[in-house]
């Protein structure tokens, strides 16, 4: 049953990513310098996560909205600072879930799908957003 609903949120995921129109999102055109680790961050963000994370308002689209992420991830995992959570949240996903999302949502490979850097500059891009 769990697989079952894993595919269909999965799939779903996938029908928002591709059909939909950016207004609809939340996540507005950037004021970013592309050449900044943020800028960067900002592209990983839209290459890997913009499908399943709003940047803007409450809206779910399969995962929680990331506004006010760089506030809220200090308070998450006691010892960690914002930047560590963050990190740990996209390299070992599971470790902590947010409450009201099921463990095992997010994609479970970024550790190995994305560099170091990629990581590095999602983070910088993440803590720009309050």
């Amino acid at each position: 049953m769990r697989r079952l609903l894993l595919l269909t949120i999965f799939c779903l995921s996938l029908l928002v990513g591709c059909g939909g129109d950016k207004k609809s999102g939340g996540n507005s055109e950037s004021q970013l310098d592309p050449n900044t680790d943020a800028g960067r961050g900002e592209q990983v963000f839209k290459t890997h996560c913009a499908t399943c994370h709003a940047i803007k308002g409450d809206r779910v689209v399969v995962g929680p909205s990331l506004e006010g992420i760089a506030t809220r991830a200090s308070t998450r995992i006691e010892g960690l600072s914002a930047e560590d959570y963050i990190r740990e949240s996209i390299i070992y996903p599971n470790n902590f879930t947010v409450p009201d999302f099921v463990e095992g949502m997010m994609q479970q490979n970024f550790a190995n799908q994305l560099t170091s850097d990629d990581v590095n500059y999602l983070v910088a891009y993440l803590m720009t957003l309050d």
